[in-house]
């Protein structure tokens, strides 16, 4: 499926600014953050900070030979603040993935996560010639801090005969019982309908396997000196100004 009018929509970026809203970047667990824990599969390598700062973590598989092409999985956060619509954020979320070149719309969900609120979407692109594979799930939790957007995106070369879903990163989010909301609080913040189903939704599962231990840390010289510019078309193309 191919969602066109949701391409419409603002993406996260745009929608925020309009608002008049702030995404702060958050790269690891504070006072009043929740704690985001993310299990990347098998052979998957952490990308060193210093190549992604403003990323709370990144993981990568090997260099494909054929193109210095990494698989890879970027879990961003922010802190939200500011005047907002819970709702229209939501919706909004998909956007960035539909605007994508020749995307091609396969899952798309607005089901709760773990209880957060949550929307997925998965599907393929091409460019330069290449056909990638792409599962970004959002999560918008709040603690008595505030709102926390939650992003976790993994972007594989496409393969013919090969199902990329087991290689999606399990992710596991919790509120500290100290920075847990109120019901009332929650309820004030929820005035709003819920967001509507886009068009032809279908629901979307993830095989998780069984977590597995941290994977070492890749260094920069284990990544091409390009990756994250020349090689790498995701984040030349579809990065925002939280990641750069």
């Amino acid at each position: 499926m191919n969602a066109a009018g949701g391409a419409s929509l603002p993406t996260v970026p745009e929608y925020l600014n309009t608002a008049g809203a702030r995404y702060e970047p958050i790269t690891a667990e504070g006072p009043g953050t929740p704690a985001i824990n993310c299990f990347p599969r098998q052979g998957w390598r952490r990308v060193t900070r210093e190549l992604f700062p403003n990323a709370f973590g990144v993981w990568a598989l090997p260099p494909q030979p054929d193109s210095n092409w990494l698989d890879n999985s970027i879990l961003l956060v922010g802190h939200l603040t500011g005047t907002f619509d819970p709702a229209m954020l939501l919706r909004c979320a998909a956007t960035d993935a539909r605007r994508l070149p020749h995307w091609h719309e396969e899952r798309f969900s607005t089901d709760n996560y773990d209880g957060f609120e949550s929307v997925s979407i998965t599907g393929t692109y091409v460019a330069e010639s290449f056909t990638f594979w792409s599962f970004t799930r959002y999560l918008l939790v709040e603690t008595t801090n505030g709102h926390y957007w939650i992003q976790l995106t993994t972007t594989l070369r496409a393969r013919d005969g090969v199902d990329p879903s087991p290689q999606v990163p399990r992710l596991i989010i919790r509120v500290p019982a100290d920075a847990a909301p109120s019901p009332q609080q929650f309820a004030a913040n929820r005035s709003s309908p819920a967001p509507p189903a886009a068009d032809e939704p279908t629901a979307t599962s993830e095989a998780y396997r069984r977590p597995t231990p941290p994977p070492p840390t890749v260094g920069p010289t284990d990544l091409p000196d390009d990756w994250d510019d020349d090689n790498h078309y995701y984040l030349r193309n579809r990065k925002t100004g939280w990641t750069q």
